[in-house]
């Protein structure tokens, strides 16, 4: 059994903005999860990337233009990034290039799949993509990677496809692209009172092929278990020939911006239910796309658990510490939102600046780490530790932020 595992070469190409939850960091911890465990079949493939006239295929044209205007040249906006919904979804130069890339990395990771080459795959990269609709961004997402990725199989492999969300916010981009869609069925848990308030269980589809199950605040595994049990009834019926998943691990009880209250075991069972439907009814054809997902903690633990549980298998923790997929490089968080700091002490060095405490990489200036506001430290010196550690070792190694986030989170 073989099992792709696709990263970006560059994972702050789409920066934050500071004290975001949504941050480069969050695919640093999962990859680093992944690549400290022991899994047979295993294969980390760099990302590729897909032309924008994909994107095209189901989102609006003109909205897809507006996409690709440069940064900077509308009225009033600043000269590196843009804001496209009132506050949570900012555009940086490389943003949509960074969205085409997990786009071209579903869209290959489907071909291999269908053709047999491997069994299954992760795309781990950022932006997510499933609350981008045909002509509006939003929620962190520009273009719909699953939906569209949905359609290549649909147009080039003459598929019948499934798409599953399991994120705790409802994949609304994802539904409004795939609404008209007689060959995709699509599927979603999500809790009933968070953004976007959309996903009710009245929301069928143009022919009947979209089951919402909504969850209640505070509901954990039992109502899970029974939501998941009726989608994949339905699931059998519709009998796919590939599975493509929303996968979102922040309905966990420890994710600082959900309300439901899954637990590991929870999302080892829905794992492990997965894979066994799914190779009951398509083979085991199963592509899975990182959505959300806000503490690194659960990313690092649920996104190996999970991948474990698709393929039907048992791992064991090995240790891996100053892998590549550890590191902390590049600009995590977007320029022009600070003055980055000077006066170099160390290589990797605590400072306070702006009211927040930092990592600072004093080679080029960058400031790589800041806890969001989730994260309560009672000192500073967790912070200084890190840095020294990372001034010793040379890189600025993700598990020791999600130790750190473990502890205060």
């Amino acid at each position: 059994m073989t099992f792709h595992v696709y990263y970006s070469a560059n994972a702050s190409r789409h920066p934050a903005r500071p004290f975001h939850p949504e941050r480069p960091h969050r695919t640093h911890a999962a990859l680093a999860g992944l690549a400290d465990i022991d899994l047979p079949g295993l294969s980390f493939v760099q990302a590729t990337h897909a032309s924008v006239d994909a994107a095209r295929t189901l989102h609006d044209t003109d909205y897809i233009d507006r996409l690709l205007e440069p940064i900077g040249q509308r009225p009033g906006e600043k000269k590196t990034y843009r804001v496209l919904d009132g506050g949570d979804t900012h555009q940086a130069p490389d943003s949509l290039d960074a969205a085409l890339e997990g786009l071209g990395s579903l869209q290959d990771a489907v071909d291999r799949t269908m053709s047999g080459e491997i069994t299954g795959a992760l795309v781990a990269t950022r932006p997510a993509g499933h609350h981008a609709t045909r002509n509006q961004a939003m929620g962190f997402c520009f273009i719909s990677q699953a939906a569209l990725a949905a359609e290549h199989a649909r147009s080039k492999h003459g598929a019948r496809v499934a798409v599953l969300d399991f994120d705790v916010h409802h994949g609304n981009g994802t539904e409004d692209l795939l609404w008209d869609q007689r060959d995709v069925f699509f599927a979603s848990t999500h809790s009933a009172t968070l953004w976007p308030l959309t996903g009710s269980g009245e929301s069928k589809g143009a022919h009947g092929q979209i089951l919402n199950v909504p969850l209640q605040p505070l509901t954990g595994g039992r109502e899970m278990r029974s939501a998941w049990t009726r989608i994949f009834s339905r699931l059998r019926k519709f009998s796919p020939d590939i599975i493509i998943v929303s996968a979102g691990f922040d309905a966990h009880m420890a994710d600082p911006i959900s309300n439901l209250c899954w637990k590991a075991e929870d999302f080892d069972w829905l794992a492990r239910q997965l894979g066994e439907v799914g190779r009951d009814v398509c083979g085991g054809r199963i592509v899975s796309f990182l959505e959300g997902g806000y503490s690194l903690p659960v990313l690092y633990d649920e996104v190996p658990a999970y991948i474990a549980g698709l393929m039907g298998a048992d791992y064991q923790r090995i240790s891996n510490a100053g892998s590549r997929f550890g590191r902390i490089d590049g600009t995590p968080y977007v320029p022009g939102t600070f003055t980055a700091l000077t006066h170099p002490i160390l290589k990797f060095q605590y400072r306070k600046a702006f009211q927040r405490q930092w990592i600072q990489d004093q080679d080029n200036g960058a400031l790589l780490y800041t806890p969001p506001d989730f994260v309560k430290l009672n000192s500073r010196e967790p912070l200084e530790e890190i840095a020294a550690a990372a001034s010793e070792r040379g890189v600025l190694d993700i598990r020791d932020i999600v130790r750190l986030e473990r502890l205060c989170g």
